[in-house]
Order: C-alpha cells, then sequence, then structure tokens
C-alpha cells in the first residue's frame, strides 16, 4: 500500500502515456469488457517500492531520497497482473518491469503517430485440412498488421470461412465451401473493400485460387504468407530475392491438353502428371530452385510471382486460344495459390480444371476439386 497520495496529474500522465492500457497485459481499463460501459480500474504498481519494509516486493531496490510517486517509477496495470507481479517479484525484477513499461509506452506512441491513411480492413479465410480446422493465432495477426505499419479499423475483422463438418476428401466439400465463399464474400463486399485490407488465408489450395479470383486485381489488397521461422504472418524484407523459372513445353502441340505446373513448396516430377493426364499433354512449368514451404519472405515475392503467372497464362491465350481448359497443379506456399486467383481474368483466359495434391502413406498424386469455365464453378 502507497504511503504517499499520487498526485492526479501523475495519473493522468499514467494514463496518457500507457494509452488507459494495462502494460502488462495490455486490457483497457477504462471500459468494462463485457459491458462496454465506462469505468476505471486502472491501479498503480511501483517498480521501485514505496517502502523499505523487507517484504515488500522488490525492497533490495528501495532508495531512500527518490521521487517514488513520479511517472516514471509507477506503471498503471490491472488489478490482475498488479497482483501477479507483486507475488512473483524475483521474476518481475525492476529492470524486468522497466523494460515492460519502456516498450508498451514506446508502442502507444507509435500506435497513435500512425496517420489515418494506414487504416486497413483486415480479412482472414479458412476452410478444413484433411480433418483438421485452420485455426488462426489472432495475436499473430495483430503483431503483422502493426509492424506493416498498419492499424485495424476498429479493431474490425471479416471472417470468410464456412464451418462445414466436411473433411477436404469427402465429395460434397468443394461445393459447400465455394458456395459459402462467394456468398460470405458478397455479403461482406461493400464493407470489406472500402479501404486497403490485408488478406490471411489457410486452406487448401484449390479454395485459395478460388478466393483470389474473387480478391482480383482491381481489389486494393495485400495478401500475407504464413512462415514457419518466425512463426507468425512476418515479411523479412532484407532476405534475397527469389527468382522464379518458366519452364515451356519443348515442343508445344495445339491438339493436346494444358497443364499448369507450380512445383515451388516441393518438387513436383512431371511424370505424376502423366499418370493422370496421359502422354498427350503440354506441361507448363513454374518452380524455383530447392522448392520448399517457407521460400516466400517478402511482399516483393509475392509482386514476382504475379508477373511470371500472368505471362504464362498469357502466352496460353497466344498460342493455343481460349477454347482449351488449362488443368492446374498446385503446390505452392498459400500466398501464391491466392495471387495466382488474383492474375486470372475470367473473360481473358482459359478456363480451368483444379487439382488438390493428396498426400498420406498410401498415396502422393492429384485429385480434382472443381472446375471454373466461362465464369461458372462446376463440380463433378
Amino acid at each position: 500500500m502507497s504511503k504517499a497520495k499520487i498526485k492526479e496529474k501523475v495519473k493522468l500522465e499514467l494514463a496518457i502515456v500507457s494509452g488507459g492500457c494495462c502494460e502488462r497485459c495490455g486490457i483497457y481499463m477504462y471500459e468494462d469488457f463485457l459491458t462496454k460501459k465506462r469505468v476505471k480500474f486502472a491501479e498503480h504498481a511501483h517498480i521501485i517500492p514505496d517502502s523499505n519494509d523487507p517484504i515488500a516486493p522488490r525492497a533490495e531496490d528501495y532508495i531512500e531520497n527518490y521521487d517514488r510517486e513520479s511517472c516514471e517509477n509507477l506503471m498503471p496495470l490491472c488489478s490482475s497482473c498488479h497482483t501477479i507481479i507483486d507475488k512473483a517479484p524475483q521474476q518481475f525484477t525492476k529492470d524486468v518491469l522497466l523494460e515492460m513499461k519502456h516498450n508498451h509506452e514506446n508502442r502507444i506512441r507509435y500506435l497513435v503517430s500512425l496517420r489515418e491513411d494506414k487504416e486497413i480492413n483486415t480479412i482472414i479465410y479458412s476452410a478444413r485440412i484433411k480433418d483438421r480446422d485452420s485455426i488462426f493465432n489472432r495475436e499473430l495477426i495483430k503483431d503483422s498488421i502493426l509492424r506493416d505499419g498498419f492499424y485495424p479499423k476498429n479493431n474490425c475483422l471479416f471472417d470468410l470461412s464456412c464451418s462445414i463438418a466436411l473433411n477436404d476428401d469427402q465429395d460434397l466439400y468443394y461445393e459447400a465451401q465455394v458456395r459459402s465463399l462467394i456468398n460470405n464474400f458478397e455479403a461482406n463486399k461493400i464493407n470489406m473493400l472500402e479501404r486497403k485490407s490485408l488478406l490471411f488465408a489457410l486452406a487448401p489450395q484449390p479454395l485459395l485460387i478460388r478466393l483470389g479470383m474473387l480478391f482480383n486485381k482491381q481489389c486494393d489488397v495485400l495478401v500475407k504468407q504464413k512462415t514457419r521461422e518466425p512463426n507468425g504472418w512476418f515479411w523479412i524484407p532484407d532476405c534475397d530475392d527469389l527468382k522464379f523459372k518458366l519452364n515451356k513445353p519443348k515442343v508445344l502441340n495445339k491438339n493436346n491438353q494444358i497443364c499448369l505446373l507450380f512445383s515451388i513448396s516441393d518438387n513436383v516430377d512431371n511424370e505424376r502428371i502423366y499418370k493422370i493426364m496421359g502422354e498427350n499433354i503440354d506441361i507448363w512449368r513454374i518452380s524455383i530452385n530447392n522448392p520448399n514451404l517457407n521460400c516466400i519472405l517478402k511482399s516483393k515475392h509475392v509482386d514476382d510471382f504475379s508477373k511470371i503467372c500472368l505471362q504464362v497464362l498469357n502466352a496460353i491465350v497466344s498460342f493455343y486460344g481460349t477454347d482449351k481448359i488449362i488443368n492446374v497443379f498446385p503446390v505452392m506456399p498459400n500466398s501464391l495459390a491466392i495471387e495466382f486467383g488474383r492474375c486470372y481474368l475470367p473473360k481473358v483466359h482459359n478456363g480451368l480444371v483444379l487439382y488438390d495434391q493428396v498426400k498420406n502413406q498410401e498415396i502422393n498424386c492429384f485429385k480434382k476439386a472443381f472446375s471454373f469455365i466461362d465464369g461458372v464453378d462446376k463440380f463433378d
């Protein structure tokens, strides 16, 4: 218990520099979490203790001639965090608390400095992969948005996901998912696309391609990629550029079927395609050196991929015309599957048959998911 009364001007300054939030857990302390009514439950914890009582938390840091009721020595905390730090003084030392206070107040200054044009909408989309639901860590998404120099409008999040209890190897899965995705998109389109958006998605790749078609290049959307190291949705802008390679068939035949193979997150041998499609097929292949899941590390990688997608789609139209169907075999990071869909123009490019990779202990092949022909989704 503080021996001295904290001055009101100090409390006001603490409320300002902390943004009214607990400097440990970040909860807003001037509004009831459930009722949203205006309340105040902020407490003020001493870093250097107010008392030289040997049982006081951090008693060894007591300083006799020091303004212990100053803004520099006080942390606005919720009652739970106040109790936690005082019950574990060996964990929450003076240096730990000073760093916690410094980091929190720096974040508040940064957030307040963000201009209005940095306000964005946040969009997520997930679908069950095999028999597992795709789950987002909302805190990682929030961290990613702030690292990119944006802030979410009114903490609003548009969720386009469909929570159907079907696995991706069941017959009605793709039809149910596509129809739900389109309905959710149409229901949110006006509000969702009124400003720049960040798009976070985890789903089978045929659905991600279809998602990209909805968010075409006319939409001001930045597609994010979940990375494994570090674990999150963070770009690494100082990493090396990535070179995408387009391998055309050695001999083009207008009578052959067309295959567009993306071998980017894993190496896919052409023989796997021949087993499905037969020998009379022209395989157009986009790949990188050393294909791997964690290759997309900065936004420029996605932009470069866009260019090569448009190049190959236009080249196919130029040689075959638009009557033939492109069989698409996607093995690539999620952001690239979405970006391929964004590059695709239904009125300009060929119809698509989208395949999904089936991979388990017994088989390693592709299965037809659905088609998109003449602007219409078709399900067998």
